[in-house]
C-alpha cells in the first residue's frame, strides 16, 4: 500500500499516527509512504518511505505523477498479489483489506465504488459524473435525436460533457482513500501510464488556449482551463481499467 504523502510537519504527524493504526505489520500487507525527492523526511529512518523524482510536484500534477511512479516501482517488486494507493488523511485496517483480497482470484479492483464518470482526453479530466451509466446513455440518445433533426443545433453543456470521440466510459470508479488493484490489473494499466504521461502533463501545463471538458476553448487564466484543475489519478486509472478490461472478467469489491 503506497500512501501519498508530503515532507511537511502536518504530513509527518499523519504518518506517525498511521503506522500503528493501519495494522500493516505482520498482516499480509506492507505500508509504504510515497514522497517526492528533494529533502530527507524527518522520519526517514523508519524505513517505510520511498521517494521518487517528479518533474511537476504542484497541486495539479504532483499526486498523479507520484502515483504513476509508485505503481511502476511496486509492480517491479516480487511477491505481491495486489498493489494499492491511499491518502495520508485516511485510516484503514490493512490486515482486513489483505484478508478480503486474499479470498478472490482473477482481476480485482477494491475501493469505494458507486460513482460513475467518463474520461475526457481532450482536457485530461473527468466528465459526465453520475451514479450509473444512465446519464451518458441518455445524453447520447438526446444528441443523436437532436442533431438528426437539426445538424447545427447547440447542445446543452450537460449533454456535451457526456459525448465525443475523445471520451471513454462511462465506468464506475474506485475513489480515494484506499484503492487496490490485483497485480494483473496493475500490469494491464502501467504500460499506458508511460505512453500517456507526457501528453497529460503537457495539457495540464500548457499556457496556450485549450478546450475544457465542455469542448469550449478557454484562455489559460480561466478557471476551467486544464492547467487550473487537478489531474485526478483515481478517475484516470479507472478509465484505463475500463479501456483495458471492458468485456473481460473483473471483480469490483
Amino acid at each position: 500500500i503506497g500512501v501519498l504523502s508530503f515532507d511537511s510537519p502536518g504530513s509527518l504527524w499523519k504518518r506517525q499516527r498511521m503506522r500503528p493504526l493501519c495494522n500493516a505489520t505482520g498482516s499480509g500487507a506492507v505500508l509504504k509512504f510515497v514522497l517526492a525527492t528533494g529533502t530527507e523526511p524527518a522520519d526517514a529512518a523508519q524505513g517505510d518511505i520511498v521517494q521518487f523524482e517528479v518533474a511537476n510536484n504542484n497541486r495539479v500534477l504532483g499526486t498523479y505523477l507520484l502515483t504513476n511512479r509508485w505503481f511502476k516501482w511496486a509492480l517491479a517488486q516480487p511477491g505481491f498479489t495486489h498493489i494499492a494507493r491511499a491518502d495520508d488523511d485516511a485510516v484503514f485496517d490493512a490486515g482486513a483489506v489483505a484478508h478480503e483480497l486474499g479470498k478472490l482470484r482473477g482481476p480485482v479492483v477494491f475501493g469505494p465504488l458507486g460513482e460513475w464518470y467518463m474520461w475526457d482526453r481532450a482536457s485530461w479530466s473527468p466528465s459526465c459524473f453520475a451514479y450509473g451509466s444512465g446519464r451518458a446513455e441518455a445524453s447520447e440518445r438526446f444528441a443523436n435525436t437532436t442533431l438528426a433533426a437539426n445538424a447545427s443545433a447547440v447542445l446543452p453543456r450537460s449533454v456535451v460533457e457526456c459525448i465525443g470521440e475523445k471520451r471513454s466510459g462511462p465506468f464506475p470508479y474506485a475513489k480515494g482513500p484506499l484503492v487496490a488493484y490485483s497485480r494483473d490489473v496493475a500490469a494491464a494499466i502501467v504500460p499506458k501510464l508511460d505512453a500517456e504521461e507526457a501528453e497529460a502533463t503537457r495539457v495540464h501545463s500548457t499556457t496556450e488556449f485549450h478546450v475544457d471538458r465542455y469542448s469550449v476553448l478557454r484562455p489559460p487564466r480561466h478557471s476551467l482551463h486544464p492547467r487550473k484543475y487537478i489531474m485526478y489519478d483515481d478517475v484516470y486509472y479507472s478509465a484505463l481499467v475500463y479501456e483495458e478490461l471492458c468485456g473481460k472478467p473483473l471483480t469490483l469489491l
